[in-house]
């Protein structure tokens, strides 16, 4: 669930709404002009609050439940942005990884589907 949104103060003494959310998925899309992001949370199938939803029954039994990911939030912005963006993020993961080590993807264990012929 996204928090709410904080206060920040601007330069001028008005304050200004900030959405923050977390994310560990992300879509992007492009267009001549710009570039959109929609970040997602992964959503673990334990925690899938629909189990009994119609369509998972099948004659061979039930579909493997899988995760699913839910939309957050998007962001659109131009090339120059977002150039500027991977140059700030490329810069940081480097400090990151010469103070800490490699950032190394985590294992995830692997799981059959059952087949219909089976």
């Amino acid at each position: 669930m996204p928090k709410e949104t904080k206060r920040d103060a601007r330069a001028d003494g008005e304050a200004e709404q900030i959405f923050e959310c977390y994310s560990d998925h992300f879509l992007a899309s492009f267009r001549g002009d710009t570039m959109r992001v929609c970040l997602g949370q992964i959503i673990p199938a334990d925690n899938d609050p629909f189990p009994d939803r119609p369509g998972r029954e099948r004659p061979y039994g039930p579909l493997p439940v899988t995760d699913r990911v839910e939309q957050r939030a998007a962001i659109t912005m131009t090339w120059t942005t977002a150039r500027i963006l991977h140059d700030m993020l490329g810069a940081a993961i480097k400090n990151f990884e010469e103070l800490n080590g490699e950032i190394m993807d985590p294992a995830a264990p692997q799981f059959s589907t059952p087949r219909a012929d089976a």
